[in-house]
């Protein structure tokens, strides 16, 4: 299979972005990161800072914790592939905590 590739500007039409997360679900398509236990966020923070830093650096704490942040993860990724730069997200409860995530990676 070879390589394809698209372009999307900030006007995306909700049902486009709706299609590209079906997409990425059937064909497996995965953000490309650098995970770091949370006691180790110094370090990765220090990385960053330097440029060192190949891919997004992620914090991995509590496993309750983690499903957010692969929500988040993927929302990022999605959102660079899509060259969005500034988006709002919204969540009750539980759920709200992924869109803080994604405020603060």
């Amino acid at each position: 299979m070879g390589v394809e590739r698209f372009k999307a500007g900030p006007r995306v039409r909700q049902r486009d972005s709706e299609d590209t997360l079906r997409f990425s679900e059937l064909t497996g398509v995965r953000p490309m990161i650098e995970k770091y236990p949370l006691e180790r966020a110094s370090e990765a923070y220090a990385r960053i800072l330097s440029g060192k830093a190949e891919f997004r650096v992620v914090l991995i704490g509590k496993q309750r914790l983690r499903r957010n942040v692969k929500f988040a993860v993927d929302t990022i990724a999605l959102m660079d592939a899509l060259k969005i730069d500034r988006a709002i997200l919204a969540g009750y409860d539980y759920d709200g905590r992924a869109a803080d995530i994604v405020a603060v990676l």
